[in-house]
């Protein structure tokens, strides 16, 4: 089930707390709930930047790995990278399609 979170485009969506409105007037004492949530929503984010960024070293290092193979397997094979990458592009025009095959138990 997905949540609201899942859905694409909802983080960029503007709320009441990030639009500044509020039902009721502003008072000193609201001043003091609005920077103790704006401290929250800075720490959230702080957070969430840091996970990104563990994220982004991960793949970079996948990235790396995935490199490194291919090089490797292109060397066994006695294929150089240009080879390589026309057949990428070639099978990428082509625009190979995989037929589908339902299975029924």
């Amino acid at each position: 089930m997905k949540d609201v979170n899942s859905v694409k485009g909802v983080h960029n969506t503007s709320t009441m707390s990030s639009a500044r409105k509020r039902s009721i007037p502003q008072t000193q004492s609201s001043s003091y709930l609005e920077l103790y949530m704006l401290e929250k929503e800075k720490e959230r984010l702080l957070l969430e930047r840091n996970k990104m960024s563990v994220k982004m070293g991960i793949i970079n290092n996948r990235l790396e790995e995935i490199e490194m193979e291919t090089q490797r397997l292109a060397k066994i094979k006695g294929l150089d990278r240009d080879f390589l990458e026309k057949e990428l592009l070639k099978a990428k025009e082509e625009n190979v399609v995989w037929k589908s095959v339902s299975l029924n138990y």
